[in-house]
């Protein structure tokens, strides 16, 4: 038995596979136009972002030449690389101080008293008592003579000296409290 298409038959097929073809012809110019749209969008994104790059890069490069950003930073890392000194070095460095300071003291004649020595890594502060506010204030160096404020001054280890007030005692002394902070040397950081 053989198989024979009619005519009717074999035209419906062939329209068919016609439309199948038109469909499909129909289908593959969509996703080619879409994916050159899709390209093409994707192609604008990029070049947007490297313009906001390059904008970005330029103002980071502005930044980093600007000095006062870069001290910034610079203390910033310092600042967190500093670590806590230990005791067995903390406490010869706190004698060490407070030798220095001990050593001012206005010697025989009782004209400068000093005492109440509180002293850390950071800060230094003391009471004192002068028979005159000159043994405070005025130097004379071509008598050999320097103020206590000036001797301080001379310690290297103190900066942003200040004395917060004092007054006048019964017994006609001045009695003062001295306040300082202490610089840092290059033990106190990594």
């Amino acid at each position: 038995m053989k198989l024979t298409l009619s005519g009717a038959v074999y035209r419906n097929i062939r329209y068919r596979l016609s439309r199948l073809s038109v469909v499909l012809f129909v289908v593959v110019i969509a996703v080619c136009v879409y994916l050159q749209v899709s390209i093409f969008v994707t192609k604008q994104q990029i070049s947007k972002q490297q313009d906001i790059l390059t904008t970005k890069n330029q103002e980071l490069e502005q930044m980093l030449s600007n000095q006062t950003f870069v001290k910034l930073e610079t203390t910033r890392y310092l600042s967190q690389t500093l670590v806590q000194m230990p005791r067995s070095v903390h406490i010869p460095k706190v004698i060490g101080i407070v030798d220095a300071l001990q050593s001012l003291d206005g010697g025989d004649n009782g004209s400068i008293q000093l005492s109440d020595f509180k002293v850390s890594l950071d800060k230094i502060s003391l009471r004192g008592t002068v028979t005159n506010l000159l043994l405070l204030y005025y130097s004379a160096p071509e008598r050999g003579f320097l103020s206590l404020l000036d001797r301080f001054k001379e310690l290297d280890f103190i900066q942003d000296m200040r004395i917060q007030n004092y007054s006048k005692s019964t017994d006609g002394t001045f009695e003062f409290v001295l306040q300082a902070n202490v610089i840092h040397d290059d033990n106190t950081t990594e």
